[in-house]
């Protein structure tokens, strides 16, 4: 993104795939953010081919706080979405969250703080999870993996290592380095599912730049509780494991030789699918362990059949 496009200190951007009403509430809470005097923020909402009627709302939509753009991705998936916007944003920080998400009314200028003043290049939010969802977590194999829907329970506000989607904020200038989000990843019906942003923020870091934690930067993750049915729950973890193999053999470098335990694994697993497939009303933590394994095994016995997609210098020797 060259400097004269950047016409705006923020831009704040939301991709969306039929999930009409809680993206009218994400607005409406946006419309509530307090925008410091001399800020210059626009809203960007990038509809993913919707065919729930967002199309239609969002040439309608308005935000209270600040200035709504929108523009079209055809091609299903986030991290297409997410390329798109950074198309289209005029910002010189491009802040991101999701379409169910509700921030605290302070949390725009508290993410961008550190990066306006120049002390960061990135920064990450806290995202939380309202009380009702954390009940409707327990007894299940995300109670003690909350990451697993987006909840920042595990990062090192002092020294964050990720990103998370939902809450995070980079300069446009990082783009010079890091250009885009792996397609490959991120949700949709055509990727992996999972650790676009995750990615990036590995490549930010990888590439200088200083990525810091704004824990008292809050939104609540209002994601919908069908997320937590048990087929939806193993659904996702196939594809964290095949998320999971993708990252680590094209970006970790994982060596070849890991694959001999892998192997062994899989024939256990593979004796187990006659009744993991027999979905109950509740998953068991062996289950989803099972369902993930399997997913790694076969996403990284395709990979391995593909030259390393990203060429590190301080990757070790295999």
């Amino acid at each position: 993104m060259a400097d004269e496009t950047c016409t705006r200190d923020v831009s704040l951007i939301v991709c969306t795939r039929d999930r009409l009403e809680s993206l009218r509430r994400t607005i409406e809470a946006l419309g509530r953010l307090h925008i410091p005097d001399g800020m210059t923020a626009e809203l960007v909402v990038i509809d993913n081919g919707s065919t729930d009627g967002t199309a239609a709302y969002l040439q309608v939509a308005s935000c209270a706080a600040m200035d709504i753009r929108t523009a079209t991705e055809t091609h299903p998936g986030l991290s297409w979405a997410r390329n798109k916007a950074l198309g289209v944003a005029r910002g010189r920080v491009l802040v991101w969250t999701d379409d169910d998400v509700v921030p605290d009314p302070a949390w725009l200028e508290r993410l961008t703080a550190p990066i306006l003043r120049g002390e960061a290049d990135a920064a990450a939010g806290a995202v939380l999870i309202p009380v009702a969802h954390r009940e409707r977590l327990k007894g299940t194999p995300l109670e003690n993996n909350s990451g697993f829907v987006a909840a920042t329970d595990d990062i090192r506000w002092d020294a964050p290592g990720r990103l998370v989607g939902a809450n995070m904020a980079f300069a446009a200038k990082v783009l010079e380095k890091v250009p885009q989000f792996d397609v490959c990843l991120g949700a949709g019906p055509e990727s992996m599912g999972f650790h676009e942003e995750t990615l990036f923020a590995w490549q930010l870091i990888d590439a200088g730049y200083r990525l810091v934690g704004v824990p008292d930067a809050k939104v609540a993750h209002e994601f919908d509780v069908s997320r937590l049915d048990a087929a939806a729950i193993l659904h996702m973890a196939r594809r964290i494991g095949r998320s999971d193999a993708y990252v680590e053999w094209h970006w970790l470098h994982l060596p070849p030789k890991r694959l001999l335990m892998l192997r062994k694994l899989k024939t256990i697993v593979k004796r187990r699918l006659e009744r993991l497939f027999r979905i109950g009303p509740r998953v068991s933590e062996s289950e989803f362990r099972e369902a993930w394994s399997l997913a790694y095994y076969d996403e990284l016995s395709q990979c391995m059949r593909q030259p390393r997609k990203y060429h590190r210098a301080l990757a070790k020797p295999e």
